[in-house]
């Protein structure tokens, strides 16, 4: 999920450096599900449905979704990403 931000942020002028750098460097992933959730530019109604998803990997999946769709990568990737960093 950290790489698929990462390629949404850098085409984006409204991510700044310190979140770019702090998703980079997270590995609880429950946190960084809800950085990148109040990252994307989502709508209110977006992001609070994400934000109150409280299964982590279901939240995660979700989220891997909205990226997919704005070209951050297959949602695939991120799942497996997901579990890994979770397994941490």
């Amino acid at each position: 999920m950290s790489r698929q931000f990462a390629v949404i942020a850098e085409g984006s002028q409204n991510v700044s450096e310190p979140v770019r750098t702090m998703v980079s460097q997270l590995q609880d992933s429950s946190a960084l599900g809800d950085v990148v959730a109040g990252n994307l530019g989502l709508s209110v109604e977006e992001r609070q449905h994400l934000l109150e998803t409280l299964d982590v990997q279901q939240r995660l999946e979700r989220l891997s979704e909205h990226l997919a769709a704005r070209g951050g990568g297959r949602a695939r990737s991120s799942r497996r990403s997901a579990r890994r960093c979770r397994k941490s």
